[in-house]
């Protein structure tokens, strides 16, 4: 297997195999050293905006200071908005199920797996954008209808993103700064700890330990992101320590390359999910229940656009085109005027509306839809890798893994919004009650459905583990049991799974890693029908 230059190669059975060269070291500090820079010209304030306490608005108003929290699937923004409310920088308590129980636990271990940040549109979606246009443009120029005054503009918009089709933009990148800098007080005495204050003054020395550990995607998107969140959190870290973490020995980085990414994008190589979530049956069931949306809740959206745009010929696909061409500019450029965000001003049930019309795609692809024989085991060869980082925490009598013999204190995972909903299926979330989702309900059932990408996946969505080891003085008792809290966007979660309570969601390690390696049977090679 190769090794791209400057990375370490995580190999298609998820094994880490590394290879190390010299100008690696470089290319991090280089790397950190522009992350270090943007972090500091970023304002440490940033709970105290005002705006920030609008978390929701019944219009867009233009310009806007921040994204708005509207329903734009998978293209959502991130709620830095709500989270800044209930955010304090004095360390976080222990979980509830912890702090409640006789025994004595402290945290060991912090997993979290993080989708990029906000990014700009992608070619196809992108001509998709100037398709619709031209088509309006075309008709207005051969006919005598002309859009209303106050879209006037469109007659010659051209939709424009700065840093690149694809790419993260620069509310992307703020987007991780702001998470990291949450992440970095919320774990405060933790970090600390690594890196323990000798009698003499010093730090400790920790170069023989791998302490960090992190591995993004082969986008450029995923990997700019990583490098944002962790200059942040180490920037942060080295203000307390007078440690840079990221020049010490115990950082490792990996590249997870793309042909053989099981871990971060395992649907990519998988044949039976390309089959089932895009094959024939897979788009008539889509196209059927848009239909039945369409008949249900379109007239009214469909007459009004259509008056506004001067154009009768409008379809469903278009206004959904419209729709994500307004998300993209609501997550990246609130700051434009001219934004075809204008076209729905005041309109959240058309939102929200728009967002389910999209979501029978996204449900049948990353959900529990068209793939739900298969939608718990997806994400299980990144699940088994998160368990055996833990089992080099709680098990010291462990063979090295990866010639290491120490348990990685931060372990950091940079993906994509199906990395994030994949691990949410294999954890259970999101699973509605009245099954399949379906085009012939109500305004309140779409508003007040289970399974929503906007409050799932948005922008920088993640999932993170806390390992924590208790200990009690019964004798009866084993010394010592390590427990696991999952949260979801930084909210406690209640994992649908056997190993966890079903009140306080806490998690028994042992309890998880057998089902994992047993009832989960994670062999993906079978599953997608991919030569062994």
């Amino acid at each position: 297997m190769g090794c791209t230059r400057g990375y370490t190669r995580l190999g298609q059975d998820a094994k880490p195999r590394t290879c190390y060269y010299l100008t690696f070291l470089g290319l991090v500090i280089a790397v950190l050293g522009v992350v270090y820079l943007y972090s500091a010209l970023v304002s440490s304030g940033q709970h105290s905006n005002p705006a920030e306490a609008q978390a929701h608005s019944s219009t867009f108003g233009f310009p806007w200071p921040q994204p708005r929290l509207l329903p734009f699937g998978s293209k959502s923004p991130y709620p830095h908005q709500l989270r800044n409310q209930t955010f304090t920088q004095e360390p976080s308590p222990p979980p509830i199920g912890l702090s409640e129980s006789s025994e004595q636990c402290r945290l060991v271990q912090v997993q979290m797996v993080i989708r990029h940040g906000s990014r700009n549109p992608n070619q196809g979606t992108y001509d998709d954008f100037t398709a619709v246009l031209d088509k309006l443009r075309k008709h207005w120029k051969n006919s005598d209808s002309r859009p209303d005054p106050r879209v006037a503009w469109l007659l010659s918009y051209q939709p424009h993103y700065r840093t690149g089709l694809s790419s993260l933009t620069a509310i992307g990148r703020k987007d991780l700064h702001r998470l990291a800098n949450r992440v970095y007080h919320r774990y405060k005495d933790f970090w600390d700890s690594l890196y323990p204050v000798t009698n003499s003054g010093l730090v400790a020395d920790t170069r023989n330990l791998v302490l960090w550990h992190t591995s993004s995607s082969d986008y450029n998107r995923t990997i700019e992101s990583m490098y944002t969140f962790m200059g942040e959190l180490f920037q942060e870290i080295e203000r307390s320590s007078e440690v840079i973490p990221s020049l010490d020995e115990g950082y490792q980085v990996d590249i997870v390359p793309r042909d053989m990414d099981r871990l971060l994008n395992p649907h990519y190589g998988c044949d039976a999910w390309r089959d089932i979530s895009r094959g024939p049956t897979g788009k008539a069931h889509i196209y059927a229940e848009r239909k039945h949306l369409e008949r249900r809740h379109f007239p009214a959206i469909m007459s009004r656009l259509k008056s506004l745009l001067g154009y009768s010929k409008l379809t469903p696909t278009d206004v959904y085109t419209l729709y994500k061409m307004c998300a993209f500019d609501n997550a990246n450029h609130p700051e434009r005027r001219q934004t075809p965000c204008i076209l729905f001003e005041g309109q959240e049930e058309e939102l929200a509306i728009l967002e389910y019309w999209g979501e029978f795609r996204y449900y049948q692809q990353y959900g529990y839809g068209a793939i739900r024989p298969f939608a718990r085991r997806l994400s299980c060869v990144l699940m088994e890798s998160i368990l055996e980082e833990m089992d080099q925490c709680s098990t010291p009598d462990l063979p090295p893994l990866d010639g290491r013999k120490s348990c990685q204190r931060g372990r950091f995972w940079f993906g994509h919004s199906a990395t994030i909903a994949f691990l949410s299926n294999y954890l259970g979330l999101d699973m509605d009650e009245q099954g399949d989702m379906s085009g012939d309900v109500p305004l309140d059932h779409i508003r007040n459905r289970t399974f929503q990408s906007s409050r799932m996946v948005p922008f920088s969505a993640n999932i993170a583990f806390e390992l924590y080891q208790c200990s009690t003085n019964d004798p009866s008792a084993p010394k010592s049991r390590y427990q696991i809290r999952v949260m979801r966007n930084e909210e406690p979660v209640v994992p649908n799974h056997t190993a966890c309570d079903q009140v306080t969601g806490i998690c028994q390690l042992d309890q998880m890693r057998w089902d994992s390696s047993g009832a989960q049977q994670c062999d993906l090679p079978k599953v997608c029908h991919l030569a062994t």
